[in-house]
């Protein structure tokens, strides 16, 4: 057996992966329906649409495949991920790169595997639309290859449309909803570990003046640069978001308020660099979660929402 490699964008790759927020969710119709199309056309037992992730290859959709995720050194579809049009295995028994992965020689016995990588819009390869039989197969024509293009492209589109359903449109922060499946994740996570988690808010001052006065371009330039700024000072761990109009939050897990007062000092320096017209200015305020007082993620940003406004009203 051969272990697959790295591609050499595997930091960015991952990044693109997560951004999605779908590893570990249940499974959906919308590529369920897909799969299901696939083994019917084709006739084989069993077809998946995998995301391959740091160490594993995790299954979104399965179809007469029983295991939910297997180490990412013996998945086909890290090996898949390597290129840019579909693999095919015609007899992994007589191919040295899986003649004795426990995938071939135990269950689920493949044999044969076909695998058409999944591309985010940036064009990193996340995963695979794949077909597997227990047997070995021949003949795969243009015409084939084609359809099962087509219907890696419509897995495609539905991670895509995931995407932008949790992406504030302007800034490419997350929006309020991406902000409540992220922090959810990471509340988990911290209670899980015991990590601290910190709220952090932000109020961009003057917004609507600058709009009215200077008009909507540079009001736009504005949150712009703000948002860019939150993603240079803070760690990709850290989710960012715009909440409202002119409301930002991040959620911190593991960072101690000394670290997180460091990064503020950051994150001023760093506008303040900027050429404006006039200083972007703020108001910002922390939240130390509790587990028995913050019921979930949603109450934590309303807790955000009542101290804006009620900076707002002073």
């Amino acid at each position: 057996m051969i272990k697959p490699q790295k591609p050499k964008n595997e930091i960015q790759r991952v990044q693109a992966l997560h951004n999605l927020h779908i590893l570990d969710t249940n499974s959906e119709e919308r590529f369920d329906s897909i799969i299901h199309v696939a083994q019917h056309l084709f006739h084989v037992p069993m077809a998946l649409v995998s995301l391959v992730d740091t160490e594993r290859e995790w299954f979104k959709s399965r179809c007469g495949f029983q295991l939910k995720e297997t180490p990412r050194d013996i998945s086909f579809g890290a090996h898949v991920i390597l290129q840019e049009d579909i693999m095919i295995v015609k007899d992994s028994l007589n191919d040295v790169r899986f003649s004795d992965n426990p995938l071939v020689i135990g269950e689920p016995d493949i044999r044969f595997y076909l695998g058409c990588p999944l591309k985010t819009k940036d064009r990193f390869n996340i995963g695979t639309l794949c077909l597997i039989d227990q047997k070995p197969q021949q003949q795969y024509n243009g015409v084939d290859l084609g359809i099962i293009k087509d219907l890696a492209t419509m897995v495609e589109s539905e991670l895509e449309t995931m995407r932008l359903s949790t992406r504030d449109k302007f800034t490419q922060l997350f929006n309020r909803q991406g902000f409540l499946i992220t922090g959810k994740k990471i509340i988990n996570l911290g209670n899980q570990y015991d990590k601290n988690i910190l709220l952090l808010y932000f109020d961009l001052h003057k917004l609507k003046f600058i709009n009215k006065n200077y008009g909507y371009d540079e009001g736009d330039k504005i949150l712009k640069i703000f948002s860019q700024q939150l993603l240079k000072s803070f760690r990709h761990t850290d989710a960012i978001a715009r909440v409202g109009g002119d409301k930002f939050c991040v959620l911190c897990s593991g960072m101690s308020m000394i670290q997180v007062t460091t990064v503020i000092k950051r994150f001023q320096n760093k506008l303040s660099a900027v050429q404006s017209n006039y200083p972007i200015e703020f108001n910002m305020g922390t939240i130390q979660y509790d587990r028995l007082k913050h019921y979930s993620i949603g109450s934590l940003i309303e807790e955000a929402d009542e101290k804006i406004y009620e900076y707002k009203r002073h």
